[in-house]
């Protein structure tokens, strides 16, 4: 993992880039996290949105399990009930035939290039009482890919955070 430049959209911006050799045999997590803990209010919007992209990946789609992606986004936070719940998207390359992705769980993008994604978390269920944490990661036995512009926002009534 590393800081690298990246131009997005013409503009000159640094990104972490997450890589390991496609060589590897055995499974691997590499990624930040941020710790967040801030109680949302009732009735406030989320929005989750990064600009990303994945050069390469192995195992394709989402691995055996469907769980190892080259990117992925996930959100821990406290429900209404107080349970610490999980929230998560991956995003892929290369597709597994013989294991489909859900398109509730991943998507797949276009390889080198980049796509800004954006995630209105306002229907999550359970809903968010507190954000916990924001990790941004990649998984799998290899993998090339890159994240930038990462950002987690709340409204309420016209406010923004």
């Amino acid at each position: 993992m590393q800081r690298v430049p990246a131009e997005i959209d013409g503009n000159q911006q640094v990104a972490v880039e997450f890589s390991r050799s496609s060589a590897n045999i055995d499974h691997s997590d590499t990624g930040i996290q941020q710790k967040i803990n801030q109680t949302l209010r009732v009735y406030s919007s989320l929005l989750l949105q990064a600009d990303i992209k994945i050069d390469e990946q192995q195992p394709p789609g989402g691995g055996r399990n469907l769980t190892e992606y080259p990117m992925i986004l996930r959100l821990s936070y406290i429900d209404l009930q107080g349970q610490t719940r999980e929230w998560w998207h991956g995003f892929y390359i290369q597709r597994d035939w013989a294991n489909p992705v859900p398109p509730d769980r991943a998507t797949q993008v276009s390889r080198g290039e980049w796509h800004h994604v954006q995630f209105d978390l306002r229907n999550v269920t359970p809903l968010p009482r507190q954000i916990s944490s924001i990790l941004v990661y990649a998984s799998g036995h290899g993998y090339a890919s890159q994240v930038a512009n990462i950002s987690l926002s709340s409204s309420d009534a016209g406010q923004h955070r």
